[in-house]
């Protein structure tokens, strides 16, 4: 078993908390902050990713939009980075990980945290301000960019696709990506805020702020 410290900070005033993980769920802990510390080498990760979007509606002109993201080249490097924790199959997925944690650390600051950013990472607090959806497909969703993702990015699913495609006959493409972007980057606060929680316990850090 291997054991780590947390030095919670509250209204309350601060405490350590004392967590041991099998050697199994250490490592893990270790190759999630060496992900999350490659992303952050990144040039795309060290410039912000800024997304702008203006819709409109009117009887003249029907639909309308002004849309201001990013490079896409920045965000398929983006993307590339983030496979070991939007991916359910890998060993560093973001939710089996705070899963560990949430088993592991025994203090409802460290819990009311995880959940708060598992919300973040599933996109509902963006849900909480508003829902895009057209028919009964929720644009804003985990389920619809996780589609995309394995329609055009991670993989190449012919079935996925089409399902997509269709959605931007009625809808502009454009709008959906700068949603997309928006999600990615809601999840990147979470497994960001998440890593401050891990290399606290690895003694890596002694201090995070919360995104």
């Amino acid at each position: 078993m291997n054991k780590g410290t947390l030095r919670i900070e509250s209204s309350n005033g601060s405490h350590e908390v004392q967590i041991s993980f099998p050697d199994e769920e250490w490592a893990l802990l270790q190759k999630y902050s060496q992900y999350v510390h490659e992303l952050r080498h990144t040039n795309a990760y060290r410039e912000p990713l800024n997304v702008s979007t203006n819709i409109r509606i009117t009887p003249e002109q029907g639909l309308t939009y002004d849309v201001s993201m990013p490079d896409w080249e920045k965000v398929i490097v983006i993307l590339h980075r983030l496979r070991p924790f939007l991916l359910e199959n890998e060993s560093t997925y973001f939710n089996r990980i705070r899963s560990i944690l949430g088993r592991r650390v025994d203090d409802k600051n460290i819990k009311s945290l995880l959940k708060y950013n598992k919300d973040i990472f599933l996109g509902k607090h963006m849900r909480g301000m508003m829902i895009i959806k057209i028919d009964d497909v929720i644009l804003n969703s985990e389920e619809f960019l996780t589609k995309w993702l394995n329609a055009f990015e991670y993989h190449r699913d012919d079935e996925k696709r089409r399902f997509i495609e269709q959605i931007h006959e009625a809808f502009p493409m454009d709008i959906t990506k700068s949603i997309f972007v928006s999600l990615i980057i809601d999840k990147i606060k979470a497994i960001d805020n998440v890593c401050g929680i891990i290399d606290l316990i690895l003694g890596n850090i002694k201090e995070f702020v919360v995104k």
